[in-house]
């Protein structure tokens, strides 16, 4: 049995249980703290040639702070490949894209969404990923406030 193997190592059931409580207690704290503060960061990789529309598609919805970084990078189809009339082919592996990074309120985040997809679906391979993922805290370093606040 599970407790005979327990007892065989060494290692009391006691303190199994408390490991266990501990690490679902450190599970629930993380699952509170995230529901009372409620971010996420917005992780848009879109064509250069839209990141002028994009970033006045947000500052029209009232999005005004963001990061903007030049990244290259590709996707599924591997870069692109040319080959010109004589047969002679070359490739480019990695392509320009632009990096947008902003942190919103969880409530914002299909607003956010909606204007980068209207911004940049041409229908066309190359019109980028949008990724979100949830942020533990906050802090304005200037003031020390936190969570929402310091957005």
């Amino acid at each position: 049995s599970f407790l005979r193997a327990v007892r065989d190592k060494g290692v009391s059931y006691n303190c199994i249980l408390l490991n266990k409580g501990v690490q679902l207690l450190n599970e629930l704290s993380a699952f509170v703290f995230l529901e009372v503060f409620g971010m996420k960061e917005i992780i848009a990789l879109i064509r250069p040639g839209k990141g002028l529309l994009t970033k006045q598609k947000l500052a029209e919805k009232g999005f005004s702070a963001w990061t903007e970084v030049a990244v290259l990078g590709r996707g599924k189809q591997s870069g692109l490949s040319y080959s010109d009339d004589r047969g002679l082919g070359f490739g480019v592996p990695f392509l320009p894209k632009k990096m947008l990074m902003l942190i919103v309120n969880d409530e914002e985040v299909d607003q956010v969404i909606n204007v980068f997809s209207d911004a940049n679906r041409t229908g066309e391979i190359g019109d980028g990923k949008i990724f979100v993922y949830p942020i533990e805290d906050a802090i304005r370093i200037r003031t020390g406030e936190r969570g929402k606040d310091a957005l």
